[in-house]
């Protein structure tokens, strides 16, 4: 594959569907609501929120150290 653009010709997309997503490299959750262009606002060092561009409405987010979080359970 030579580049993202090569590989993406031909395809076609599948559509979004707001489902959360786990990173073990990142240890952490991101989940985002809608399929909206956004930008990102971190609230502590675990949290951050994505705002709409658009209107600054909560669209998604994501949560660092989900393992320590579990552990302590």
């Amino acid at each position: 594959m030579n580049s993202l653009l090569e590989y993406l010709k031909g395809r076609t997309c599948r559509g979004f569907k707001p489902f959360p997503h786990y990173s073990p490299d990142g240890d952490h959750v991101s989940y985002f609501l809608e399929d909206e262009r956004c930008h990102a606002q971190r609230i502590d060092e675990h949290v951050t929120i994505y705002r709409a561009d658009s209107d600054n409405r909560i669209v998604g987010f994501k949560l660092k150290g989900v393992r320590r979080i579990i552990d302590q359970q």
